[in-house]
């Protein structure tokens, strides 16, 4: 039986004496030796995209067992799919969100990503931490592609990262960019978000107890978080720091009044996705979700997801800091989980390790999981595959992360880089106190400014050089840093509210098919890069 990388050369060969003449350009800083700059002409995509797979084939899955000196040698890249790869193809100067006339993508596929991993392995980098590749939501959509953190169904690969004219099925091609990964040394470690889904989730028709659902007079569009006063913010604070998880202040009896029961029955809608009808034929819907905490956070609402219910306590049927995060001790008893919710979340990781064989997984806020559920899902997946690696998205670089299971934490260099004082604080603590958990040396990351949207590439050269060096520290880049990208793909951090004003989503490839400047490439930043990458290998 062929593997899905096989698969995919024999359909790109069928397609190569198919269609034999394609206007089709690609960056040519694509091609080896990684180094021109402006774009090449391709009249064979299919023949071109094969002849790089067939490369790739000649090398056998390399198989590693994963342990400590395992992961300091890692060298790894953040890669956003539909961002990294999307280029202008028919160089009419705009990117297609659809198909092109001749059946090819311009927008990021997983055929194109297969492509660039001899560019990244050129580059020294062993792993690649994919952002989310999982259905997206088409209800309350930012920009005109929408947020891979909305998302429909994460047991369905995104359809819109698969090229339609190969003929095979989105899950193939995930699958064989996933081989090809891992036939050319490197591995793929793929992010998760568990506590949210789009408001046009599969699971909310099938499952409407799983979520919270507002009054329809409450309207969604006008839903914001609950107010606190000062004496409960000071009482919340409080608490947290002590680590205090009883009597939690509890939102308004106005907010609270907003939610509803679980309708009895529930229509699909083309404005809010699905519409449910509780007892009396009241209508309701699901909320937006927003920054939970701290609970005066003031970052933009999260208008194109919604909270999954993890606890049923009828008393705690409200979406607030205390029942999707810092659980209330009298809420979060075992008696009130949701175990199929549960069951189901706990199942999605194993199911990519034994589908798809992920050889790690980032989860998104993990620390607002409820700890017997990440727990769970820790332990499962480590039954299963005992070398997996699962990365805390923790700003924190502490024990307490592995004491609970986790091999690295993202921690907060990018957090230091912003400021020229605070990096050399950083640098001088790690140099003197070994960290006590690996963690990403990068000097940004997808929700961040672009590090050389700030420095000079001399200043950069200094930094990277730094961080990399540093005891268990693991070397980390966001693809673009090296061609010297200054536009960022997300403003969710670092960001002053005038600059977050300047990007609005459809700026911002983390909403809308936006390029990276693979035309105008600086190759003095990818000649930086791959010599500090491949420092003493």
């Amino acid at each position: 039986m062929p593997t899905a990388l096989q698969e995919v050369s024999q359909a790109l060969k069928v397609l190569s004496t198919q269609q034999r003449t394609v206007q089709y350009s690609l960056p040519a800083i694509w091609e080896a030796p990684y180094s021109g700059n402006g774009s090449i002409e391709i009249t064979n995509p299919a023949e071109y995209y094969h002849s790089i797979v067939q490369e790739v084939l000649k090398n056998k899955v390399q198989k590693t067992s994963r342990d400590e000196a395992w992961l300091l040698k890692t060298k790894l890249c953040t890669f956003f799919v539909r961002h990294v790869t999307t280029y202008d193809h028919n160089n009419d100067g705009n990117i297609s969100t659809g198909l092109l006339p001749n059946g090819w993508r311009e927008t990021g596929t997983f055929i194109k990503g297969i492509a660039l991993l001899p560019y990244l392995k050129d580059l020294g980098c062993t792993a690649i931490h994919l952002l989310p590749v999982f259905s997206i939501g088409a209800i309350a959509q930012k920009g005109n592609v929408g947020s891979p953190y909305s998302i429909k169904n994460p047991y369905v690969i995104e359809n819109t990262l698969s090229e339609p004219i190969v003929g095979l099925p989105a899950a193939v091609q995930y699958k064989a960019f996933i081989e090809a990964a891992h036939r050319l040394g490197m591995k793929v470690i793929q992010e998760f978000a568990l506590r949210t889904v789009s408001k046009d989730s599969d699971w909310i028709e099938q499952h409407p107890e799983w979520f919270y659902w507002i009054n329809d007079s409450g309207s969604t569009s006008n839903f914001t978080p609950p107010a606190f006063n000062s004496d409960d913010l000071t009482t919340i604070e409080k608490k947290m720091n002590s680590g205090e998880r009883n009597n939690l202040p509890q939102p308004n009896a106005e907010y609270k009044r907003l939610f509803t029961h679980s309708p009895v029955s529930v229509s699909r809608s083309k404005q809010h996705g699905f519409v449910g009808t509780s007892d009396g034929d009241t209508t309701c819907m699901v909320p937006g979700a927003f920054a939970d905490y701290p609970p005066d956070d003031t970052q933009p609402l999260w208008s194109d997801v919604t909270y999954l219910k993890l606890y049923n306590h009828p008393s705690y049927n409200y979406v607030s800091y205390n029942t999707i995060r810092m659980y209330d001790e009298e809420m979060s008893k075992p008696e009130y989980e949701q175990h199929e919710l549960w069951n189901t979340i706990a199942d999605v990781i194993p199911y990519y390790v034994k589908e798809y064989a992920i050889d790690g997984a980032l989860l998104d806020m993990s620390h607002a999981l409820p700890v017997p559920l990440r727990d769970r899902i820790i332990t499962s997946v480590r039954k299963l595959q005992p070398n997996f690696v699962f990365i805390e998205e923790n700003f924190r670089i502490q024990r307490q992360s592995k004491d609970i299971g986790f091999d690295v934490v993202v921690g907060d260099s990018w957090f230091a880089a912003l400021d020229t004082e605070r990096f050399n604080m950083f640098v001088d603590k790690y140099q003197n106190k070994r960290a006590e958990i690996p963690y990403f040396a990068c000097t940004n990351s997808h929700n961040t400014p672009r590090i050389a949207s700030r420095y000079n590439l001399r200043e950069i050269g200094t930094m990277v050089n730094k961080l990399f060096t540093l005891p268990e520290s693991i070397p980390s880049i966001v693809v673009g840093d090296e061609i010297g990208e200054k536009n960022p793909i997300n403003t969710g951090l670092g960001f002053s509210p005038e600059e977050v004003s300047t990007y609005p989503p459809e700026q911002l490839a983390l909403f809308s098919a936006c390029a990276l400047n693979w035309h105008n490439a600086d190759t003095e930043f990818r000649k930086m890069y791959k010599s500090l990458l491949n420092f003493n290998e």
